[in-house]
């Protein structure tokens, strides 16, 4: 009676990288207790209710193909042999990871108040970068093809760094800059979107016109061999190289 008490809150936890057909999910039969009594644990694996194998990693992977469901499970080979709830595992879309659990424990464990509750996991995030020449900046979009519920929080990174301020699925940003971003989920920041490092190229190639700004002052200021001209204009002080 003792042991049931520690061991059943097992349950499979999904862990998926950017998938792609042939990529790897791995799945990872958890506690939160100390397995004391059972020095050298051996975890059984199942496979929409047949036993798939066993072993002493708490970990399995297995390869992604387009258009599987399937439900896992786990066990602990003690002599009560307690097992976790099912973990259906969605992958008609590669891009949109449907996970959903059918305990009401677990589901009290992850943001959810549906029953049976399901956690979406984008796995194709990308930073879209959309000109806007007449305010001189430049919109980032955390893009998905994954439809996400519950108006999701983002997260972004410029340079690798959180930026906590912001949390919308935009962002925009002065043409000037140079930075290197890239954004997540929050819940989901395991499956950051690949970093965007921008380019002033890219500003040249819109085809801003700059006759139609209202120039108020121009200072040129040299830097060796390279001459960076601040423009003023009627809003604010912006940056172009030349």
């Amino acid at each position: 009676m003792l042991l049931f008490s520690l061991h059943s809150d097992l349950q499979v936890k999904v862990t998926p990288g950017t998938l792609t057909e042939g990529s790897w999910v791995t799945l990872t039969c958890s506690t939160t207790c100390t397995l004391t009594e059972i020095p050298n644990p051996t975890y059984i694996w199942y496979k929409n209710g047949e036993e798939l194998f066993s072993d002493s990693s708490p970990q399995y992977q297995y390869s992604v193909s387009r258009g599987g469901s399937d439900s896992y499970s786990c066990a602990l080979r003690d002599p009560d042999k307690l097992s976790s709830p099912e973990v259906t595992v969605d992958t008609s879309s590669l891009s949109c990871l449907r996970v959903t659990y059918t305990s009401r424990g677990i589901c009290s464990l992850i943001p959810s108040v549906d029953l049976p509750c399901t956690t979406i996991y984008p796995t194709d995030l990308q930073v879209k970068v959309t000109p806007d020449t007449k305010a001189w900046k430049r919109t980032l979009t955390c893009s998905t093809t994954c439809t996400l519920t519950d108006n999701p929080t983002y997260i972004w990174y410029r340079n690798g760094q959180s930026l906590a301020w912001l949390t919308s699925h935009q962002h925009s940003v002065w043409n000037s800059e140079t930075e290197s971003y890239s954004c997540a989920v929050k819940g989901h920041e395991d499956l950051r979107s690949p970093a965007k490092r921008l380019s002033l190229s890219d500003v040249s190639t819109w085809g801003v016109d700059i006759s139609t700004v209202k120039v108020i002052d121009i200072i040129s200021v040299i830097h060796g061999s390279t001459c960076q001209y601040n423009i003023l204009i009627s809003t604010n002080l912006h940056h172009l190289c030349n």
